[in-house]
């Protein structure tokens, strides 16, 4: 992979944010090599594949998040590599209850078929409000 540049690090945080925000999964998809991995959490089942990461996004996000708001702070770029700061709020479809998150990722990438970064693993670490 060619070296990711922070430009290109900040333009997939705020790509993916709006997919959040907008409860698109084919969005998030369009981030994400074809056999990307996902770890939620430490603890949490892995994700692995569109598939995956598809159904993810549409049980959670789409289908059970209203009103929400994305942000982050990129903290480092090198190689392939971004470290991000990133916080979330949301309201949960099933109950009404407003969400605040407050996590950190660990991007891993490589480029795809036109040059453009996808990310191949995702790893984040968040805490609940």
């Amino acid at each position: 992979m060619t070296t990711l540049t922070r430009d290109e690090a900040n333009i997939w945080l705020e790509r993916y944010g709006r997919a959040w925000e907008t409860g698109d999964a084919e969005g998030i998809l369009e981030l994400f090599t074809i056999d990307a991995s996902y770890d939620e959490t430490p603890f949490a089942t892995n994700l692995r594949g569109h598939d995956e990461i598809r159904q993810y996004w549409l049980d959670n996000a789409t289908h059970g998040q209203t009103d929400i708001a994305f942000g982050f702070e990129i903290w480092a770029v090198t190689d392939n590599q971004c470290l991000s700061h990133w916080t979330a709020r949301f309201k949960q479809v099933d109950d009404g209850r407003t969400v605040e998150l407050d996590g950190a990722f660990r991007l891993l990438f490589e480029r795809g078929p036109s040059g453009e970064p996808l990310c191949n693993a995702l790893q984040e670490w968040w805490h609940e409000r």
